[in-house]
């Protein structure tokens, strides 16, 4: 079954359309059947994120610890992608109050 859906790739983490690939976020080693699109920028700090978590990406022969590995990276792209709606949740949130906001004004003036 193919899904049906927009043919413009986006970041998957801040919906950029520039210069996205799809990234093996548990390593192209390990899970390699497992992608999502990250643009450039967003690549890079996935990948930092995961060197600083000392995560080895590098192939390994013991199936167990290549999936530990691989679950260990997937989770910073699951950290990654929690952080972006939270953000989105709250722009959203600030935008509806601002919106609230102006039609509370827009009212109490247009009644004096």
């Amino acid at each position: 079954m193919k899904l049906t859906g927009s043919t413009v790739k986006r970041c998957v983490l801040c919906g950029s359309a520039r210069n996205v690939h799809r990234n093996h976020p548990g390593g192209r080693h390990h899970v390699g059947w497992f992608t999502m699109p990250f643009c450039d920028p967003c690549h890079r700090l996935f990948h930092q994120m995961v060197d600083r978590a000392g995560i080895d990406l590098s192939y390994t022969h013991d199936p167990v610890e290549r999936t530990m590995r691989a679950l260990e990276a997937i989770k910073i792209a699951e950290w990654m992608l929690l952080e972006q709606l939270k953000n989105t949740l709250s722009t959203l949130r600030q935008e509806n109050q601002n919106e609230k906001a102006k039609k509370h004004d827009s009212s109490s003036t247009s009644n004096r």
